[in-house]
């Protein structure tokens, strides 16, 4: 009997078996020599673990199947060692699915996934509370990594809004995650964006940085300036935030420190601190987009002023600066940058409209205050201004 039993066993947990766990496979192994066992693990480091057991109620830690969607989060986070390349999507939503069913809530996440609900409904009498069978913030980042890794976008998204519904803490990576996806919008990036900081999560400067390069580098006639746009959004909502800080009273924002107006990590711990600083894509970035696309210098020259405006450091305007009035053709390429710039052929009427919009958002006479011309270069911009 024992010699007709074939299959095979993988285990994933989130930790190092002990000797009592690898006792019990060896006696499987015995009992079953025909069947394969293997188990896989990843070693948390202590403080990662006590994240992890932060952020997770203890009824959520007792639960049936909590080691089971552990075990997805620890494969989500492994490097390829196991079986088969890895975890696959279909199986862990398979498990996932069965855990809300037992909750009664499988319907509508199959209806969020798009996906099929299995007919056997459990009956209203069987179900179990949600809060047993509803997994980690931990499992549903791992859920949504292989759903971008699988290139399921669509699954991820729903993922998404089936843990804003049910109250699940998203963490800042989740957010960062999905922005970063080849496959996401711009405009929905900076979505994500927004709605994590206003959940108290800080978007790094790189973040934003790259969600604009990612928007210059897309191709197509419907995306056209599509690069200034983004940028001209993330200063509406960068200014947007200062107004409600500065309308804020002075008590309510003198409660929170300074090292504690953004809170990283997950989105449901404490109450959330009033939005003071959003981060603005560095020069670095806009200079490149600049480069990339100097056909729409007349929107970069707006944007670029806006920006300028905004932030604390007037310094950081000079290269994009220098960088816009190159592609616009307006001033001579520097050497350094000369490898990287398109060459300079707009129009006079493009000329003249970039000259205008620099003048219009105040830049241009900053710039000329600050010597970011020399002479020869001053001149010429009057000249296109003053014919």
């Amino acid at each position: 009997m024992k010699e007709t039993i074939l299959g095979e066993v993988r285990l994933l947990v989130d930790q190092t078996p002990c000797l009592s766990c690898m006792g019990a496979m060896a006696q499987f192994r015995a009992l079953l020599p025909e069947v394969k066992v293997s188990c896989h693990f990843v070693r948390l480091s202590a403080r990662r673990r006590a994240e992890r057991d932060q952020c997770l109620p203890s009824v959520k830690r007792e639960s049936r199947t909590y080691s089971i969607y552990e075990g997805v989060e620890s494969a989500g986070t492994m490097t390829g060692s196991e079986p088969s390349g890895g975890p696959r999507l279909e199986g862990a939503l398979r498990t996932l699915r069965l855990g809300l069913r037992q909750a009664g809530a499988e319907e509508e996440f199959c209806d969020l996934l798009r996906l099929e609900p299995d007919p056997q409904a459990v009956k209203p009498s069987e179900l179990l509370p949600l809060s047993l069978m509803l997994p980690a913030s931990g499992a549903f980042h791992a859920l949504i990594r292989l759903s971008l890794k699988e290139g399921r976008l669509n699954e991820a998204l729903g993922l998404l809004e089936f843990m804003r519904r049910k109250g699940v803490p998203i963490f800042s990576r989740t957010f960062e995650d999905l922005a970063l996806n080849s496959e996401m919008h711009p405009r929905k990036a900076m979505g994500f964006i927004a709605e994590m900081e206003a959940l108290g999560l800080q978007a790094s400067r790189r973040l934003v940085s790259a969600v604009l390069t990612r928007a210059c580098r897309l191709g197509g006639q419907a995306r056209e300036g599509l690069g200034p746009a983004i940028l001209r959004l993330r200063c509406r909502q960068f200014w947007r935030a200062k107004h409600q800080a500065d309308a804020a009273p002075e008590e309510e924002a003198s409660d929170v420190p300074l090292d504690e107006r953004f809170r990283p990590g997950s989105s449901a711990v404490g109450p959330r601190a009033p939005l003071l600083f959003l981060q603005l894509p560095n020069s670095g970035a806009i200079s490149s987009c600049i480069s990339r696309t100097g056909h729409l210098a007349p929107r970069w020259a707006k944007a670029l002023g806006i920006w300028a405006a905004l932030r604390f450091y007037e310094e950081d305007a000079k290269t994009p600066f220098r960088v816009l009035l190159a592609v616009a053709g307006i001033i001579q390429q520097e050497e350094e940058i000369r490898d990287q710039v398109m060459p300079g052929s707009a129009s006079t009427s493009a000329q003249r409209a970039v000259v205008a919009s620099l003048r219009q958002t105040g830049l241009l006479e900053r710039m000329l205050t600050k010597r970011a011309l020399t002479p020869e270069e001053e001149a010429a911009v009057r000249f296109i201004e003053d014919p």
